[in-house]
């Protein structure tokens, strides 16, 4: 009974913990001029970025793609690196990805990617 009582209350920490860092789906929309052969994402709080999300190809300019980050609900921040063909990398930091699906890679001149929700929204 005790091994049932066991498995039972280690079965809902799982789930619990499987609900409370969901899978979202983003749209990364390439606008940084060139092409893009890795986009890797961080929670703001981490020191080490996560494997290549674009598991297929690469994201020309101008192209989409569709990645999934496990965001948790209580942590929405997050820091997004793309990596392009000619070996530069691009840091995104600070990105709330509780406050939307599309991701807008542009090339800025201090050569780092921002976060666009909106074509409406001001560059920092």
């Amino acid at each position: 009974m005790k091994n049932i009582l066991a498995v039972l209350v280690l079965s809902l920490a799982l789930l619990s913990t499987a609900y409370s860092q969901d899978k979202h789906e983003y749209t990364v929309t390439n606008k940084s001029g060139v092409t893009v052969v890795g986009v890797y994402a961080s929670p703001a709080s981490k020191n080490t970025w996560g494997s290549n999300l674009i598991t297929k190809g690469k994201i020309k300019n101008g192209g989409t793609y569709k990645i999934q980050v496990p965001v948790d609900a209580s942590n929405c921040t997050w820091d997004i690196k793309y990596h392009d063909s000619k070996g530069k990398d691009h840091v995104m930091t600070n990105v709330n990805l509780c406050n939307s699906t599309a991701l807008n890679l542009e090339k800025q001149k201090t050569k780092t990617a921002k976060l666009t929700k909106h074509k409406s929204m001001k560059k920092k």
